[in-house]
């Protein structure tokens, strides 16, 4: 074997791998942003609804900025204005104006954990697959 029928094999074999790895980045993205929809509306189910009814219908998902990069990608799950100042106390109690507590409305860490366990499965199925 030549000098240049090892350099054209290896710039071969390098232009394959990065196919599949892109393939597989996609593939991993896509079940990202299914999954990113299905915390979203796990959310507008468990969360409670409030006196206007809108924090419910409040949640969205967006990807997150500065994320663009080959290897990375984050998609947020947020609640929007005026209503994301109600998700950490919702979610865990608050002192009352008159004295007291307001009780807990855990309905975040439940739908979190439920959607990355799901994720993670559906990620490790398609690599088990092989894509």
């Amino acid at each position: 074997m030549g000098v240049a029928t090892i350099k054209n094999l290896s710039s071969d074999l390098l232009k394959i791998t990065d196919s599949y790895a892109n393939e597989i980045r996609d593939k991993v993205e896509s079940i990202a942003i299914d999954k990113s929809k299905d915390f979203v509306k796990e959310l507008k189910r468990t969360s409670p609804e409030g006196k206007r009814g809108d924090y419910k219908k409040s949640w969205r998902y967006r990807k997150t900025a500065g994320s663009e990069s080959l290897q990375t990608f984050e998609y947020t799950i947020y609640s929007e204005k005026p209503d994301y100042r109600l998700t950490h106390l919702l979610e865990n109690g608050h002192a009352c104006r008159n004295g007291g507590r307001a009780a807990q409305h855990i309905h975040i860490y439940p739908a979190n954990n439920k959607i990355k366990a799901e994720y993670i499965d559906e990620v490790q199925k398609m690599i088990k697959k092989g894509i």
